[in-house]
């Protein structure tokens, strides 16, 4: 791993009833994202005991990719599309190698 190796966690959760379309939309970024230059992996995950709760783990091999995807059109309109499903504000978590 190289030092310059960033990884970003973003938890959600979801409004009561809002769980399965957040999944759906969430899910599309799948595909686009993992094919973006930089990213070395990108995971989506379901809280198996809330399944209201999402969490995405992803690694990019600097912050500039990372800031690149965040201003991708898909993530834009990912931001709106979720906003109203939102029980409440993304947590958004940085972690950098410290080796």
């Amino acid at each position: 791993m190289k030092k310059s190796q960033v990884t970003l966690t973003v938890r959600l959760k979801a409004k009561p009833a809002m769980g399965t379309r957040l999944e759906e939309i969430a899910r599309g970024l799948l595909t686009p994202t993992r094919q973006e230059p930089g990213c070395i992996d990108y995971y989506f995950h379901v809280n198996s005991k809330t399944p209201n709760e999402f969490f995405f783990y992803e690694n990019w091999i600097d912050q500039e990719s990372l800031d690149k995807h965040a201003n991708m059109p898909y993530i834009k309109e990912f931001q709106k599309a979720i906003a109203p499903l939102l029980a409440e504000d993304p947590e958004f978590v940085m972690w950098n190698i410290t080796e």
